[in-house]
């Protein structure tokens, strides 16, 4: 039984947001874990003043997309403009990753490039010096839109500019009973897959640090795992190989069978 449900003695508290956890959730439970879906965070649109978007768009030489909820939250008007300035070669896209370009494409907005291997600001930098830099990069995301990427474009003397189309809100506290039931169902590793996720699931759970400390965190990036060392104490703490739903549940099912 245990070679068809390696991890039916586990179960994982997943923190995304609630439209991009079904995937990672139904791979966990193929594997026999339990799994709680409680979102760390909410995704909501942000009232983008169209006027100085186009006005955005009209002067970029490249559009930098940093994730798939800025590529769903852009408005159908830009969205249009974009798609017409794409056409007429006007400007380039670059998407953070993989699934973002693909939700690029299902757009009829299709990229230049994205990195390969690991997505991320540092892959993507070095991917986007493989081509002449452009003056003008417009990067579009959320209200915090990846500082350390356009401070490393600014330093090469490239003029910046954000354009936030989705915002993050933080959900009800979670209550002592609710934590303490997914202890006893056996709820013994927490994944986060963003420093905002981390910061709002260690607020949200401040008063469950007996029951964390037991717990195994998952992570997606180096950055992630060190912040998650300053913030707090666990059982242990593991990083992806890169933030897919594959590397996370083989991160998972690689440290449990070992700890068994």
């Amino acid at each position: 039984m245990k070679g068809h449900a390696p991890l039916a003695h586990h179960g994982a508290l997943l923190t995304r947001p609630a439209h991009q956890v079904s995937s990672l959730q139904q791979h966990l439970l193929n594997l026999g874990a339990k799994v709680i879906c409680h979102p760390t965070m909410d995704i909501q649109p942000k009232v983008v003043q169209e006027d100085i978007a186009l006005e955005q768009l009209e002067k970029a030489d490249w559009v930098i997309f940093t994730s798939q909820n800025a590529v769903n939250y852009l408005p159908e008007n830009i969205c249009s403009a974009l798609q017409q300035r794409v056409a007429q070669k006007k400007l380039q896209l670059f998407a953070m990753g993989e699934s973002t370009a693909t939700c690029l494409l299902q757009r009829q907005l299709p990229v230049l490039d994205y990195p390969r291997e690991k997505p991320g600001s540092e892959s993507l930098y070095v991917c986007l010096n493989q081509y002449p830099l452009q003056q003008n990069i417009l990067i579009v995301g959320g209200e915090i839109v990846r500082p350390w990427l356009a401070e490393q474009l600014q330093k090469q003397g490239l003029s910046v500019q954000h354009l936030s189309v989705y915002q993050r809100a933080l959900p009800e506290p979670i209550a002592a009973r609710v934590w303490r039931d997914w202890e006893a169902q056996g709820i013994d590793t927490v994944v986060f897959t963003s420093g905002e996720g981390f910061l709002n699931g260690i607020q949200l759970l401040k008063d469950a640090h007996s029951w964390l400390t037991k717990c195994l965190v998952v992570v997606i990036s180096e950055r992630l795992a060190e912040l998650v060392r300053e913030q707090m104490t666990c059982r242990d703490l593991v990083v992806a190989k890169a933030p897919y739903d594959a590397e996370i549940v083989r991160a998972v099912l690689d440290y449990w069978q070992v700890e068994s």
